[in-house]
C-alpha cells in the first residue's frame, strides 16, 4: 500500500522531472531560435548586399548610357547582365587573374578566360555614392575609353578579339553590349581602404 508520505515523494520526483525537462526543452528551444535567427540575418545581409549592388550595376549603366560619358550622340547601349555577375566573380578569384588581389585600377580591356570562354575585363574605382548614376561619370568614361574600337561591328560579325555586339546589322545605337561587376576593395581598413568594380564583357575570342 502507498502511503501519503511516499505518495507526496513520488510527486515531488514527478514534478522536479517536469521541472528538469522543462528546463531542458527550453534550453534547446533556445539554441534552435539563436540558429534560425542568425540564418534570418545572414540571408538579410546577404539579400540586402545582393539588392545594393544591383543598384550600383543599374547606376553604371545609366551613366554609361548617357551624354556625359558618350558625348552627344549615344553609339554605344551597354546593358547590365546579372548573368556575367558569376565570370566577374572568377575574374577576381582565379589565382591565374586577379586571385583576389587589387591596388589599382586596369583601365584597358584585359583578356580573361573562364571555362574555356573569352571574356575581357577592366577595374575602376567606386564613387562615393555610388548608387547614383552622376556618381560614376569618371569611371564610366575610363569603361566606354577602354571599349572604344573594341567593339565588333553587328550582331554575329564574330570578329576575332572583339567585345560581343548584340545589334543588328544598320541598328541606332550601332552597338549593343551586355556586362557584368563584381565589388571588391583592396583589403585594407579605415583611410587605406579603397573599393573598386570589375567590369567583364563577352568577347570573339581572346583580346589581342
Amino acid at each position: 500500500m502507498i502511503t501519503q508520505a511516499d505518495s507526496r515523494k513520488w510527486m515531488a520526483c514527478l514534478y522536479n522531472s517536469f521541472l528538469f525537462m522543462e528546463a531542458k526543452i527550453m534550453k534547446m528551444a533556445k539554441k534552435l531560435l539563436a540558429v534560425v535567427l542568425t540564418g534570418v540575418m545572414a540571408l538579410s545581409m546577404l539579400t540586402g548586399c545582393a539588392l545594393s549592388d544591383k543598384a550600383k550595376a543599374e547606376a553604371i549603366e545609366d551613366a554609361l548610357n548617357s551624354n556625359g560619358v558618350q558625348g552627344d550622340k549615344i553609339t554605344v547601349t551597354y546593358k547590365y547582365n546579372k548573368d556575367l555577375n558569376d565570370e566577374a566573380e572568377k575574374v577576381w578569384t582565379d589565382a591565374s587573374l586577379m586571385n583576389k588581389k587589387v591596388t589599382a585600377e586596369t583601365k584597358t580591356l584585359t583578356k580573361a578566360e573562364i571555362n574555356s570562354k573569352n571574356y575581357g575585363y577592366v577595374v575602376v574605382k567606386v564613387p562615393e555614392d555610388a548608387k547614383k548614376n552622376l556618381s560614376w561619370v569618371n569611371s564610366a568614361k575610363d569603361i566606354n575609353t577602354a571599349l572604344s574600337s573594341k567593339i565588333d561591328t553587328y550582331e554575329n560579325k564574330a570578329t576575332d578579339g572583339k567585345v560581343k555586339n548584340y545589334a543588328v546589322k544598320d541598328a541606332d545605337p550601332a552597338s549593343k553590349v551586355k556586362f557584368g561587376v563584381k565589388f571588391i576593395d583592396n583589403g585594407e581598413k579605415g583611410d587605406k581602404k579603397v573599393d573598386y568594380v570589375i567590369v567583364v564583357f563577352e568577347t570573339n575570342g581572346k583580346i589581342s
